[in-house]
């Protein structure tokens, strides 16, 4: 379970961002924010590249996105706050990362993951990593 790194042209993230996507498919036990074993143990190998490098970023944020909703039918803002929460404690128990460097955004189901509505990839974590900026002499 490896995280695929999303070009900058997919999204609208500050410069130098870099935006890694974790698909929700075998990290989250069915339709829940309850992370699997192999789920588990890829975001602490994450997190513990991340606190290796910890120098060179200022923050991380953690967007939990789900599927497209149907016409008529609520957002589910409520499990994508949930999951990116799930994994935000990973990151801060389990992985070592400060939470004051963490951040958390419910996405639900508004941003698909390549324009296609309903599409099986819709459902996933996308981790945002902000690198600092050098300040000018």
């Amino acid at each position: 379970m490896r995280p695929l790194l999303l070009s900058p042209a997919q999204r609208n993230d500050p410069p130098g961002a870099q935006r890694w996507v974790f698909r929700s498919q075998g990290m989250f036990q069915g339709n829940t924010a309850k992370l699997s074993p192999a789920g588990q143990a890829a975001l602490v190998a994450f997190a513990r590249v991340l606190r290796a490098e910890q120098v060179s970023w200022k923050r991380v944020r953690i967007e939990g996105h789900t599927q497209t909703s149907r016409p008529n039918t609520p957002e589910r803002w409520d499990l994508s706050a949930v999951r990116a929460s799930a994994v935000a404690e990973v990151f801060y128990l389990r992985g070592g990362i400060s939470p004051n460097r963490l951040a958390i955004a419910a996405r639900g189901g508004q941003t698909s993951y390549a324009g296609v509505k309903f599409d099986p990839r819709n459902e996933r974590v996308e981790i945002v990593v902000e690198y600092a900026q050098k300040s000018a002499p």
